[in-house]
Order: structure tokens, then sequence, then C-alpha cells
């Protein structure tokens, strides 16, 4: 199946968009690559509602459109009953969908450095009415001369048929840039953007100043996958964990821990503003700096930042003295564990 981000949806989408993504989730395989735009950025610049990567074979941005059957038909056969000019005419359907993917890829591939229209890349633009049959679409896009944009139909949306449509769409000639697909990651996620501050950088010479260089840092794929994984329960999970979940990330030194716990952080306060959000660390400078570095990326958002130990002091309202000392944590635990073994298990030294 497809790697979704997020894995989970967030808020609410519209039925179209639902369409879409379902016929897209479930395309076999491990190589598809799907973003469903999070409602955190939507101020910045209109955003496709997925976009679609076939590893660095080949990219779909789709924006999905609301019309239904009727209203294309009308398009195309006309209303008797209408009023003079209220009609939609062959032209309009999918106009606006089609001039906003055109302004988006604009965009991407200039900040990617690329010609405008990208030449041979395998990037495909595509509008998507999940209520429209693909023989009116056809159609419309015959008698409008579409050129610039894929129109895929109810019938295209089955799971086979899509598999097939992204598969037409990769080019063996030329793969996707990196570039490219970086610019098309930060264009669509803008959330997963690294401040330039965040990034320790090594200078040969001092006197060269490379900084021009060291711009559009992101989050690589894993970190971004974990950053947004299951942001959001349904109502019956949610009452199952009982917000005791655990999610346990490892790495060695410089893997993008501190990364990932920072963006979870932005998005789940971005996602839901009500939630409390306590991060919890071994030592004050590093609570502190975290604190600076979470600021940079999401200002105006106040988190309970606290030491472990000052956590539990403040929770218990003990002093430093009345902490369990180390040489009395060994037999408290063994002595919990004998009292509800079936919580505990404790391998003897």
């Amino acid at each position: 199946m497809a790697r979704l981000f997020p894995n989970k949806l967030v808020g609410t989408i519209t039925p179209e968009v639902a369409r879409v993504l379902h016929a897209l989730r479930r395309v076999p395989g491990d190589e598809l690559l799907v973003w469903i735009k999070l409602p955190i950025a939507a101020s910045l610049h209109w955003r496709p509602d997925l976009m679609v990567v076939d590893r660095d074979r080949s990219c779909c941005l789709i924006a999905v459109s609301p019309l239904t059957e009727s209203t294309v038909q009308t398009a195309l056969h006309g209303d008797l009953f209408a009023a003079p000019g209220s009609e939609p005419k062959v032209g309009d359907v999918g106009a606006i969908e089609r001039g906003r993917l055109g302004e988006f890829l604009k965009e991407v591939l200039e900040q990617a450095g690329e010609t405008y229209g990208g030449g041979s890349l395998p990037i495909r633009r595509v509008v998507a009415f999940p209520k429209v049959p693909q023989v009116d679409l056809d159609e419309i896009v015959r008698r409008a001369s579409v050129s610039d944009c894929v129109y895929w139909g109810r019938e295209t949306l089955r799971t086979d048929n899509v598999a097939r449509e992204l598969e037409s769409s990769a080019n063996e000639a030329r793969k996707l840039p990196e570039s490219v697909l970086d610019a098309l990651r930060q264009q669509f996620t803008p959330e997963i953007a690294i401040p330039e501050s965040f990034i320790a950088r090594v200078q040969e010479r001092p006197d060269r100043d490379i900084s021009a260089k060291l711009t559009g840092f992101l989050l690589d794929l894993d970190q971004e996958w974990l950053a947004k994984e299951d942001l959001t329960l349904s109502d019956e999970a949610a009452v199952a964990v009982e917000g005791q979940k655990l999610r346990l990330v490892t790495g060695v030194a410089g893997s993008g821990k501190t990364l990932i716990l920072l963006y979870r952080a932005m998005l789940q306060a971005r996602l839901q503003p009500e939630a409390k959000i306590l991060i919890l660390t071994h030592n004050r400078p590093l609570t502190g700096e975290l604190r600076d570095r979470f600021n940079q990326i999401c200002p105006g958002v106040d988190l309970n930042w606290r030491t472990f130990y000052q956590w539990c002091r403040d929770i218990s309202g003990s002093h430093w003295r009345d902490i369990v000392p180390p040489w009395e944590r060994a037999p408290l635990l063994r002595q919990l564990a004998e009292k509800n073994p079936v919580r505990f298990s404790l391998r003897r030294t």
C-alpha cells in the first residue's frame, strides 16, 4: 500500500478528496508516496489537495473538483431552462484548478532552478472529478483543447486504473531531480522546513561566505513520517489509550531525534491549539535550547518545558531529598512487581 504523509487524516476533507485518497492508498507496492494537505498553512499559498510521488520516478499534483455530472452535462449540451449566460461553458470545467496547478508548478520549478514547463520532467498536473464520467471529461478535453492537465473521472479513480495512470506518468528518460523533489516538498508541505540556524555548518575557509547555498533544509522522509505519524486518533482509539500512547524514537547522535520532537510538537500545537503539551528533558540548558528552537518554527505558542525532576517535584510537591535514591529503586521496583506480577516483569540480577 502507499505510504501516506500523515498516515491518518487530520481534520476534515471533502468526500471528493476522500474518494481520490481511497484509490491512491490501495495502490499495491511500497514505492508510492502520498502527501495530504494539512490545514495549517493555508494562508501561505494555494496548494493541491494531494501530491503523489513514485519515489524518484514521477510526480502527480492533484486538485480535486467538486463538479457534478449534471453540471458537466450542462456545459456540454446546454440547458433549455437556464437563464441566458448562466449555464457553465465547456472551457470553464476545471479551469480554476488548472490555473492554480500551473501557478503552483511554476513556483516549484523557479525555486528548483528549472525552466517553466519543466521540459521532460515527469510531473503531471491532474484535475480529478470523482462525480463525473470519464467519457464526458474526454469530450471536455477535446472541445476545450486541454493539453496542460489530465482529467480523471470516476472510472479512472479506481485503484487499478489509478495505478496504470501513475505508471504512465513516469518518464524513464529523465528521473525526477532531487532539487525538484525538494522544491515540491517545500512548497506543498512548508511545515517541514528547517530554519538555517538549526543546521550545523563546517566552513573550511573562514573568509568564504557560503550562507547563500545553505537554504531550503527539510526534514527527510523518515523524519517527516515520524513527526506526522498518528497525529490524530479515532474517538474509539482515543478512549482506549486514555492519553497514555507511547512512541519511541531512537537513533545515533545527529540522526534528527530532536527535530522529530520539535516538529511533532509544532504540528500538534497548530492542529490542536487547545491541547496541553509537556516537553521533558534531563537538564536545564537543553530545555532552554529546545524552547528557543521551537519558538523559531512555532512563534506565539506556549508549551510547558520542564526537566524531569522539576516535573516530578511539581506533581508531588516534594523537595529534592524526597526523590527515591538510586540504591532504593531496585528494592522498591521488586516490591511493586511482587504485588502485581502481571504488570511488572523484572529480571533478577
